[in-house]
């Protein structure tokens, strides 16, 4: 089975990303399967404007499942029988404390193997990551659940800067030498797809 990640600063709103996205579930023929918006880290859950702009880019896409779920509330069933689970962007330190409370690495790992994938957007690309601490260097995200253990759900070695620009380059670089890693750079309308 094929599995696949994609980590993105902005989802499917970068064309770019879209079309590389569309092109696989196509090969994979995932149209006529479950797709799954995780909500938790944003805003306004599913009434968040970028929730809901996801849901149409699936929908222009041809999907016609697609369902809302929040880690705060439960794990929907959904979850375990969904073939794309996209995780949307917020606060990258509350998405990381109820992926933990749900166990969501596990539903992660199960979706891959079944020949699913996943996407990211910006908080949702960062848990991917072996560590989050750069939200906290940074002060990308306010860290208000109070998480101590910074350890991302390590799906990759290295952490995930989405909404990078060039001039925070040397910032980066210093914050590599200090703690001995490597943070991949996401541009927005750019994605690392494994």
């Amino acid at each position: 089975m094929q599995r696949c990640i994609f980590l993105t600063s902005i989802g499917l709103s970068s064309t770019n990303v879209a079309d590389k996205f569309f092109k696989l579930a196509k090969k994979y023929k995932l149209f006529n399967k479950l797709v799954i918006i995780v909500t938790t880290a944003a805003v306004g859950k599913s009434k968040n404007k970028y929730c809901k702009l996801t849901y149409q880019e699936f929908k222009k896409l041809g999907f016609t499942k697609i369902k809302f779920v929040n880690l705060e509330k439960n794990i929907s069933r959904d979850l375990l029988s969904s073939s794309v689970i996209y995780v949307a962007g917020g606060n990258s330190f509350k998405l990381l404390k109820y992926t933990r409370i749900r166990n969501f690495r596990k539903i992660i790992e199960d979706l891959l193997k079944r020949g699913g994938i996943y996407i990211g957007a910006s908080a949702g690309s960062v848990i991917m990551g072996s560590t989050i601490k750069s939200c906290s260097v940074f002060k990308r995200d306010e860290n208000k659940v109070g998480l101590k253990d910074f350890s991302g759900l390590n799906f990759v070695p290295y952490e995930i800067y989405p909404h990078y620009k060039a001039e925070l380059n040397l910032a980066i670089k210093e914050y590599e030498k200090v703690n001995k890693i490597k943070v991949a750079r996401l541009k927005d309308g750019e994605c690392i797809i494994l």
